[in-house]
């Protein structure tokens, strides 16, 4: 492989360990949420009205969530576009060398250099 495609590589790692990260905030955040809320609809469970203090929250909450979720949908769509030229990159590459190999050695020497069988040069008396 090339440097290329290690380097792909490593950017989707990072952005399925930052992913995972951000996913792992989220849910702390909705869990303290869901426990905030919870307490305070106890609380005034006897009145059967919904404090101004849970909209709150709420309202401060939801455009986070947003953001996050875009922020990771744009870092998504950059890695991809990224992964995307290296792999018209590498494709490229191949084709050129491919074509390289073809017009030096003949086909037969190709299909065995492929499979992976390295073949000893053969000893000619006519070359010094």
């Amino acid at each position: 492989m090339n440097d290329t495609v290690f380097a792909s590589i490593d950017y989707f790692s990072s952005l399925v360990e930052y992913m995972g990260t951000t996913k792992n905030i989220i849910d702390q955040l909705t869990e303290a949420i869901e426990d905030f809320v919870s307490v305070e609809l106890k609380t005034f469970e006897d009145k059967r009205t919904i404090p101004f203090a849970i909209f709150v929250p709420l309202i401060i909450f939801v455009p986070i969530v947003v953001y996050i979720t875009l922020h990771t949908t744009m870092t998504m769509i950059k890695y991809t576009v990224i992964y995307n030229e290296r792999c018209v990159v590498y494709a490229n590459e191949k084709k050129k060398t491919e074509q390289l190999l073809t017009a030096l050695l003949p086909k037969p020497i190709i299909g065995q250099l492929k499979r992976g069988q390295v073949r000893k040069s053969n000893a000619s008396g006519r070359i010094q």
